[in-house]
């Protein structure tokens, strides 16, 4: 598939969850980001209670589940989920491990999700800046 670049790699990407159902979520392609990351709003109607939490509390219950990351706003503590499916166009990968971050809201970023490499590494990502596109294939 074929996008055109601006800023920074934007989408439109699907995630199912295990209750099976889906969101349509704006998201940015970051392949320096080692796993996918969502918002707490957008993964809890997916059918994941563990993020109804906070991740400081999940943790003393289930420590294996949560994680910190390296955001763009610093580090932070995250719960641990498996997307049933995330997709993006006609590109689906099942069992994607993302982490939920704690904000409820996008703060500071124009989408709700970013796909990082446990997303990205099913799949081929070619970024031509000169031409003004990537692919994704």
């Amino acid at each position: 598939m074929r996008f055109k670049t601006g800023k920074i790699l934007t989408v439109v990407c699907r995630a199912k969850g295990p209750s099976g159902k889906v969101r349509e979520l704006g998201a940015m392609i970051d392949p320096n980001y080692e796993l996918c990351a969502m918002l707490r709003n957008d993964a809890a109607p997916l059918g994941y209670p563990s993020v109804t939490f906070r991740p400081e509390d999940w943790e003393a219950l289930n420590s294996e589940e949560v994680a910190s990351v390296q955001s763009f706003r610093g580090v932070e503590l995250g719960t641990l989920i498996r997307l049933q499916e995330l997709s993006v166009g006609r590109l689906r990968a099942r069992d994607v491990q993302a982490i939920v971050l704690k904000a409820e809201f996008p703060m500071m970023m124009p989408v709700s999700m970013v796909i990082g490499q446990s997303f990205l590494k099913n799949f081929r990502l070619v970024v031509d800046h000169a031409k003004g596109f990537f692919t994704l294939t």
